[in-house]
């Protein structure tokens, strides 16, 4: 073999290590990014969240029940609610929305199961008869009427002499967290549901979790 065939040979084998040693550099890559992004939900906030509700004692026709949402940050992102300071203009609601909006970072919404008067009947959670105001004892506030559509359920992290009148609170990632509501209601059926408001990211679907839930208490 001549210096020119060996050199030219030698040349070409480089070629197709070079290109074997690119691909496995991107096929290393594209599993990493799957794994980070993908399995490991680093590209987005991830969120779960539940409701769950122990009846307590029983009074004539009223039930004292204790509500209780948890929450548990799956991902590898900090979660931060969302603040009136982060919408840039002033407004009433977080989530100012036509049909259901959200006064708070975290809304606990309490809406009675409407009656099928003995047919079958479908239903979803806009069609709710909402729930007659009740009576909240607040120190912090005072006394006053709660509307049982707009319950703060991180009312322990509600700063209610801030400028806004803010909820502070965060998740840190793998970070579980689980906060009580105590009330009585008369007995009846109601549906649940729970709404937390994260501060905006670029992924406008990571920003708004709920969860709705049906609950007998009789």
């Amino acid at each position: 073999m001549s210096l020119p065939e060996f050199l030219n040979m030698t040349i070409l084998y480089w070629d197709q290590i070079r290109d074997i040693v690119n691909l496995l550099i991107l096929v290393a890559g594209l599993i990493f990014a799957y794994y980070k992004f993908g399995l490991r939900r680093e590209g987005k906030v991830f969120l779960n969240l539940d409701i769950d509700a122990e009846i307590i004692d029983r009074e004539d026709d009223l039930i004292l029940v204790s509500l209780a949402v948890t929450m548990e940050n799956a991902g590898d992102t900090l979660i931060i609610t969302r603040k009136f300071e982060d919408l840039g203009h002033n407004s009433e609601f977080l989530h100012p929305d036509e049909y259901d909006p959200q006064k708070y970072a975290g809304t606990l919404k309490i809406r009675k199961l409407p009656s099928n008067n003995g047919e079958p009947l479908l239903f979803d959670w806009y069609s709710l008869p909402k729930v007659d105001n009740i009576k909240r004892l607040d120190k912090l506030v005072g006394n006053r009427y709660e509307d049982l559509d707009q319950i703060n359920f991180l009312h322990d992290y509600f700063i209610p002499h801030s400028k806004n009148k803010d909820t502070y609170f965060y998740l840190e990632p793998k970070e579980r967290n689980t906060s009580h509501v105590f009330l009585w209601l008369p007995s009846d059926v109601y549906v649940i549901r729970a709404v937390f408001l994260s501060r905006t990211y670029s992924d406008v679907e990571t920003d708004y979790w709920n969860v709705t839930k049906i609950f007998s208490f009789k």
